[in-house]
């Protein structure tokens, strides 16, 4: 099996060890750092968000290890994902992998091949139906699935059960679900998405150079950014529909229906528009 990588409802990654040459937690510049800027420090090609933090203050919450120093320890996630020798993810409680790089995700969504959702400690109900932007990482022996959907109208949102049933699909044995809505994010190879909400902490994977379909280089820091043949454009202060539709070489109807926008003179700052050529 080699890398797989899909950004049809946000981004979804199917890596084996092999296409690994290296993967590591990165704590944020404190109190919290964007995600943009993280991508641009580590000079790696995927980056996700990963761990639970206070919106108040960036405290870090959960179990986090970061180069072999504990950063967190509140029980709050002590299933989660330890990167052996910076090499391999290892689904583990509380790091008994003793990796140097550890994050904790809350609630562990599979456990030996079943549903592990049903809690509610720390105020978190984990079965709600309340869809949101997620971010999960899973793993079934020599595969390692990161999956990340934005909080927009645009994508897919999940519950905390669809997502479990969803890494389930993926053929993952084990999963854990890391801090979602609008902190969840991502910047590869082949498209991103920004929210502009800094965050704690980040999973950051650098592939191996003979990995394939890797492109020979990094994508644009600015939005927009394409993605195949898709892209995901961002609404700023002063665009129209039409204006955006240029920029493309596409047409302010074709992107009003593919949004399921009925007045093509409304948008609003900040919307996500999927650009599809």
């Amino acid at each position: 099996m080699t890398l797989k990588y899909s950004m049809k409802c946000g981004l979804t990654l199917h890596l084996t060890h092999n296409d690994i040459e290296k993967i590591e937690y990165v704590h944020g510049k404190q109190p919290t750092e964007s995600i943009t800027s993280a991508y641009k420090r580590t000079g790696c090609d995927i980056i996700i968000n990963a761990n639970f933090y206070s919106m108040s203050d960036g405290a870090t919450i959960g179990e986090v290890v970061d180069e072999g120093k504990v950063l967190a320890s509140y029980g709050m996630s002590p299933y989660g994902y330890g990167f052996v020798n910076k090499k391999v993810p290892v689904f583990s409680y509380k790091n008994n992998a003793n990796a140097i790089d550890f994050v904790g995700g809350y609630p562990c969504l599979l456990k030996d091949g079943k549903l592990n959702i049903d809690t509610k400690e720390y105020g978190f109900n984990a079965t709600s139906t309340n869809k949101r932007g997620r971010t999960a990482c899973g793993s079934n022996d020599d595969l390692f699935v990161i999956r990340v959907i934005p909080d927009t109208s645009a994508y897919p949102r999940r519950s905390i059960r669809q997502l479990a049933d969803e890494m389930k699909s993926y053929g993952c044995k084990d999963a854990v679900n890391y801090d979602g809505g609008g902190s969840s994010q991502y910047i590869s190879p082949w498209g991103r998405y920004v929210s502009g909400r800094p965050v704690d902490g980040f999973i950051c994977v650098w592939l191996k150079k003979a990995t394939p379909d890797k492109p020979t280089s990094k994508p644009q820091t600015s939005s927009p950014t394409s993605a195949s043949n898709v892209a995901t454009h961002i609404v700023k202060n002063g665009e129209t529909l039409s204006g955006i539709a240029r920029k493309y070489g596409t047409t302010y109807t074709k992107i009003a229906k593919d949004n399921n926008i009925k007045n093509p003179n409304i948008i609003r700052v900040g919307q996500v528009l999927k650009i599809i050529k």
